[in-house]
């Protein structure tokens, strides 16, 4: 049975938290009305309804007034409590819709309304978004459709009820981008007028078992040839397009824009027109349909590259920049001169590319924002409480020629555990902000972060992935937003998740298992994708052995000995005053006592 209702901060589970505090009844004022408020006041409904309180508009108790204060910044907020009135003030809609779900949060912690205390809060960091590589269709796949969790996911993409569920709970997170990385969306989402036998009904899955053999792309196959396919669902193209208009609108009104990435070149379901990938006709072609694309799905926030992979840095007369220019920037630069109001970024991942032939070859004549992304802390988000990557010559180029910096932070560390450390999250975002930032997106690149599909327990099957791992999704985007949030209020929505539990204590062993994932990462350092993942303790070739651990070098050889380092060491009596494997091992294996010491604590207080 999969799970169909989202155990979310306004669940059942929170009315034990008001169970104590005076039920009351109150008047909502919507005096800042938009499709984004009537979102944010559905949330605070269902936490009174959660918590006790009830709506009377003849005689409330309290009065909670929404209003706009242009006085405020972006996404900003205030909550001031006046008598028996809290007025709840937003400095534009998205910040109505953060106001009011933290006034709804308070009162389902169960503090009562007299309590509410004022306070004012802006985005710390301004975009804070998601990486999703997003399995369309498979004779479109995205950068890595060989996994289960891709082909399980396929008809999840094409379900409403995944995107509304999906999409309101980033919003309770304060994320507000979602990036949806695919090599070729083009046929799945839009009809050309000149290729209109391009555009693909229906969806499809592949059909043969997946081994772990096979290649990536799946080169092994005819992803077009029938046999190799699965029927998932019947879709017009009409019926897709209605569907994406809908998906992006609903992200729209709960505060999230929309950007997709590609990899390049793919004309996938253009060879028929004698169209291919690297030829002349290909740059009309692939115009075309980013022109088409951005028109036809208003909502669409911006677009990304990848000019690194499936593309040569040269493209017959054209470099890698000329060449997207001449798609992709025209493209949309069509859309933007016919629309002066809209607003589209565009955005070139640091592969393969110069900042200087950015700046000169499309920045120079786009009409638009332009900004790059970067890669930090390798695939390894959960090495170092720090950011890093953006030293580099890259880096230094960003600043010179002020090119805003999309922070591409990878998690290919763990995908079944449950990680749990705001120190960690709060110090990364913290340095983070230092950099030339225009916001940073948090994803993996083999996995479909979709519904989960691997579960023993029936009532869990088919749960959100973001909903599996709540804790991790809420630290990041809530401490992106406000990085003042401290252990209290962690605490807190431990309290509300499982009410049977010492909060503090589950947070404590919580952080205490966490931590071991980063000292491991540091001292078997791998920079490349795919070559160490710290869950499995595997890579693309099989398990870590004792061999490969001996072999391996710390992140960072100024702090850490490898065990070949430190055996010289001891050889040659000569102590570098480094960390030593024996040190780290000892270090792991306080770690693991003191979590399960600690878990043991939680078991003996907790009543379920």
């Amino acid at each position: 049975m999969r799970m169909r209702k989202q155990i979310g901060w306004l669940g059942a589970g929170l009315l034990a938290l008001g169970a104590n505090a005076s039920a009351h009844t109150f008047d909502i004022r919507n005096q800042a009305p938009s499709s984004t408020a009537d979102f944010a006041i559905s949330e605070l409904k269902g936490a009174l309804d959660a918590s006790g309180h009830s709506i009377d508009d003849t005689a409330p108790d309290w009065t909670i007034s929404i209003e706009l204060d242009e006085g405020l910044a972006e996404q900003a907020f205030s909550i001031r409590p006046e008598n028996k009135m809290i007025r709840v003030c937003g400095g534009d809609r998205v910040g109505v819709l953060y106001g009011v779900m933290e006034l709804a949060e308070q009162l389902s912690f169960g503090i009562d309304p007299a309590h509410i205390q004022p306070m004012q809060r802006q985005a710390f960091i301004q975009k804070r978004g998601i990486k999703f590589n997003i399995p369309l269709d498979a004779r479109l796949p995205s950068y890595d459709d060989t996994g289960d969790a891709a082909q399980q996911n396929i008809g999840e993409m094409w379900s409403l009820d995944f995107w509304h569920a999906y999409l309101d709970d980033l919003a309770r997170n304060r994320y507000n981008v979602l990036s949806l990385w695919t090599k070729h969306p083009f046929p799945a989402m839009i009809k050309l007028k000149d290729y209109p036998d391009v555009a693909m009904d229906d969806v499809y899955a592949f059909a043969p078992e997946l081994e772990p053999e096979y290649h990536k792309d799946l080169v092994e196959f005819d992803l077009q040839d029938p046999k190799n396919l699965r029927l998932v669902k019947r879709m017009t193209i009409e019926e897709k397009i209605a569907f994406w208009r809908h998906v992006m609108q609903y992200a729209h009104d709960r505060g999230i824009e929309i950007y997709f990435f590609t990899w390049n070149i793919y004309v996938i379901g253009a060879e028929k027109h004698g169209i291919g990938d690297f030829s002349d006709s290909a740059v009309d072609y692939m115009r075309e349909c980013v022109r088409t694309f951005a028109e036809t799905y208003p909502h669409l926030a911006g677009m990304g590259v990848t000019a690194g992979e499936h593309m040569n840095q040269t493209v017959g007369k054209r470099t890698n920049v000329q060449w997207l220019y001449d798609t992709y920037g025209r493209g949309i630069g069509d859309v933007l001169q016919a629309d002066p109001g809209r607003d589209i970024r565009f955005i070139f991942r640091a592969n393969s590319i110069t900042l200087d032939a950015v700046d000169r070859d499309f920045r120079a004549h786009f009409p638009g924002k332009v900004e790059t992304s970067c890669k930090v802390s390798g695939p390894h988000m959960y090495m170092k409480p720090a950011p890093g990557g953006l030293e580099s010559d890259f880096g230094r180029d960003m600043v010179r020629l002020g090119f805003p910096c999309w922070m591409n932070v990878r998690n290919d560390d763990f995908y079944v555990y449950r990680w749990g450390d705001p120190d960690f999250a709060r110090t990364y975002l913290q340095t983070a902000a230092t950099w030339p930032l225009a916001g940073f997106y948090i994803g993996s690149d083999g996995y479909v972060w979709g519904r989960e599909h691997i579960s023993k327990v029936t009532e869990l099957s088919g749960q959100l992935e973001n909903e599996k791992h709540w804790y991790r999704e809420m630290i990041w985007g809530r401490l992106a937003y406000d990085p003042t949030l401290d252990q209290s209020f962690f605490i807190n929505r431990l309290k509300a998740r499982f009410p049977e539990t010492d909060p503090a204590a589950l947070y404590a062993a919580w952080q205490t298992a966490s931590g071991m994932v980063p000292l491991v990462n540091q001292f078997f350092w791998k920079a490349g994708d795919s070559l160490f993942q710290v869950e499995s303790c595997t890579s693309l070739k099989g398990f870590i052995g004792v061999r490969d651990l001996i072999d391996g070098m710390p992140n960072d050889k100024s702090s850490m000995s490898s065990v070949i380092e430190y055996s010289d060491e001891v050889l040659l009596r000569k102590p570098s005053g480094r960390t030593t494997p024996l040190e780290v091992a000892d270090q792991l294996r306080t770690a693991a006592q003191s979590t399960r010491d600690q878990v043991e604590a939680v078991r003996k207080m907790t009543a379920n």
